[in-house]
């Protein structure tokens, strides 16, 4: 792998050995760019997700928080969707990144930027979710 993972000490096994085996089979998806994966495991935020993700494509490194309540998800499989949902992250976040600079400079009325970036975050999760499904369908070999 050209990336290094660093788990979080507080990672319950279980949990470390599902993100391995997610790893294992996902690797290719990780650009070239991201040298670090950082796996932490923390309460929920508000929202209540299962999981979340910081890309700092600047510092070449990713964090991935999976939520304490993760490993309650049914059916199991589910929690390797909701890495691998993390991992596309990693990929997709440069593009990301850039149109959100755009709307930032460009748009200067404020109800058109909520707009816009409520846009952004809908297209990115739906463009995430089908690469899932065509990852999931023909993983990466």
């Amino acid at each position: 792998m050209h990336f290094e993972i660093k788990y979080g000490k507080n990672l319950p096994k279980e949990l470390k050995n599902i993100f391995k085996k997610a790893i294992d089979k996902y690797s290719e998806i990780i650009p070239t760019w991201c040298h670090v994966i950082y796996v932490k495991h923390e309460e929920p935020d508000e929202d209540g997700s299962p999981a979340h993700i910081v890309v700092q494509e600047k510092y070449r490194e990713a964090t991935i928080t999976l939520s304490t309540t993760i490993l309650s998800e049914e059916p199991k499989e589910r929690i390797d969707r909701i890495i691998l949902h993390e991992l596309i992250h990693i990929a997709i976040d440069p593009l990301a990144t850039v149109a959100q600079k755009i709307i930032n400079k460009a748009i200067e009325n404020d109800k058109l930027k909520v707009w816009a970036e409520g846009q952004l975050e809908e297209k990115e999760e739906a463009v995430i979710q089908d690469l899932l499904r065509i990852f999931k369908k023909y993983p990466p070999s």
